[in-house]
């Protein structure tokens, strides 16, 4: 009884949300957004502010990374299909991202968690790929001292129309592989269904519920997650700030429509936080009784 408790103080920080028109109109326009919709950003983001429960997950061998988030003292979760090899070849880089050539800091990982319900399939084509359940928990061998960098994870589903955002290191254009030097962010409005054309009815499917399906406010200039963006959190907002609230969901995958040396423009897809909050709850409480122990909202 006693766990319990402190799993669910742990897990449920918000049961109620704000509804979409309890939001500011800034809480979904981009700086571009009044301008003539130029940008070179996240695809089509803009700079973030400081988002430090952000860490890049990184890899000795390869320059591949992905994101990731702090939950924990001990704990980052980001995407499972970044994860494939060995705990020793993984590292997470912690810091302000912010800004350019911050201090940051190097943790080692010793622990990869995956739900039995990940499901990673190819057709033969990188961008034609089934995808389900793609979350992981990475177990560091020191804790994060910072405990400031911790995120909440939100435990209810949120409506329709509600704005949501992300934030990552991966290709600005989605026609190169041009990574920025410091941290974008990028609107979205949750979206019940796996379409992002709300014009088109027959047919349409329900957003999966491992999933958290988003598509770019009317009032700007469409954006997508792309190249290295994977494994990035997607979070609330505190209503009319910009103070991020609670982790929604992780960056899984993007689609893309076929256009000549185009990618990551035909919608963003994350895993669902919500969906998969009773198993992070499991592996905290099989893992990691301190990190629930300690953990200050």
């Amino acid at each position: 009884m006693a766990i319990n408790y402190i799993v669910n103080s742990l897990i449920l920080l918000n049961t109620i949300y704000c509804q979409p028109n309890s939001y500011k109109i800034n809480d979904f326009l981009s700086p571009n957004s009044l301008g003539n919709g130029v940008s070179s950003l996240i695809v089509n983001g803009h700079p973030s502010p400081n988002r430090r429960f952000y860490v890049r997950v990184q890899f000795t061998n390869s320059v591949y990374m992905c994101g990731g988030a702090i939950i924990a003292p001990l704990w980052v979760i980001t995407a499972a299909h970044c994860v494939l090899g060995k705990p020793e070849d993984i590292f997470l880089t912690v810091g302000d991202f912010h800004v350019r050539h911050s201090e940051k800091e190097i943790f080692k990982v010793v622990r990869i968690e995956k739900p039995e319900g990940y499901l990673l399939e190819s057709s033969g084509s990188l961008f034609n790929v089934t995808i389900k359940n793609d979350i992981a928990m990475l177990q560091l061998q020191r804790p994060i001292s910072d405990r400031a960098r911790i995120i909440p994870l939100c435990s209810s589903k949120l409506i329709h129309g509600s704005p949501v955002r992300t934030c990552g290191m991966g290709s600005t254009n989605g026609r190169t592989f041009d990574f920025p030097d410091i941290l974008h962010e990028a609107h979205f409005q949750t979206n019940d269904f796996e379409s992002i054309n709300p014009f088109i009815l027959n047919g349409i499917k329900k957003c999966r519920e491992d999933q958290v399906c988003v598509q770019s406010p009317p009032t700007s200039t469409k954006s997508n997650i792309c190249y290295l963006d994977d494994g990035g959190p997607l979070y609330t907002l505190q209503c009319g700030t910009g103070v991020a609230d609670c982790l929604y969901g992780v960056a899984s995958y993007s689609k893309s429509k076929t256009r000549k040396g185009e990618k990551c423009n035909d919608g963003s897809y994350f895993s669902s936080v919500v969906h998969m909050h009773h198993w992070v709850k499991f592996v905290l409480t099989k893992f990691d009784l301190n990190s629930l122990f300690n953990y200050e909202h």
